[in-house]
């Protein structure tokens, strides 16, 4: 098994995926801590702002790039490290910064990956419906007006908490979606969270 499948088996798992982030840490913190601040989650800093039962959506979303002493001396973490010293070995990569940038890659991919689980746990069902529609072409104010429209009639116990500023809020700070005058689109965000949804099986029948 290579590197890259070894990768994909741990992401499979989500607690695979944190083994595999810390282990990627402890081998090659030394060399890649300044390249971990560059690819470090954008949206860490960025509020999360709807109202009442939407509370979950106003907190923070904490970067995910901070695995330092979580699992201590662990013997697991270091099965881990030796099993990717191993594969490491068997790939015989002579240039130390081509096993770096590989590590870096897999890491970005991991984090791309914890960043969404944080996003699907606060996004609603119609937000996530609405990004499958733009998935498929822009949408223009109308449209949207009416998208949210049908949202808060089928759920007006809720929707009347707020409207729809805040509603898409949620969405363009997460960078899932941007405007362009009265247009929305979906960004490259957008695109990747609704390919991570249907690789794991997310749904989108969500509440609200």
């Amino acid at each position: 098994m290579n590197f890259t499948e070894i990768a994909k088996s741990f992401s499979d798992q989500e607690f695979g995926t944190y083994l595999f982030v810390f282990a990627v840490l402890f081998l090659f913190k030394s060399d890649i801590s300044k390249l971990l601040r560059r690819i470090n989650i954008n949206y860490g800093n960025k509020s999360l702002n709807i109202d009442s039962v939407v509370d979950r959506q106003n907190k923070n979303l904490e970067p995910v790039d901070n695995f330092n002493s979580v699992f201590g001396d662990s013997i697991e973490i270091k099965k881990r490290q030796d099993m990717i010293h191993k594969d490491l070995n068997l790939m015989k990569l002579e240039d130390k910064n081509k096993t770096i940038d590989l590590l870096v890659k897999q890491l970005a991919e991991v984090q791309h990956g914890l960043l969404f689980q944080l996003v699907y746990q606060d996004i609603f069902g119609s937000q996530i419906k609405l990004l499958k529609k733009l998935n498929c072409s822009p949408i223009n104010q109308d449209d949207v007006n009416d998208h949210f429209k049908a949202v808060k009639e089928e759920y007006s116990d809720v929707s009347r908490a707020f409207g729809l500023e805040d509603y898409l809020k949620f969405l363009i700070k997460i960078e899932l979606i941007f405007q362009n005058d009265k247009t929305y689109y979906i960004t490259g965000v957008g695109k990747d969270f609704l390919i991570w949804m249907a690789r794991f099986g997310k749904q989108e029948d969500k509440y609200f």
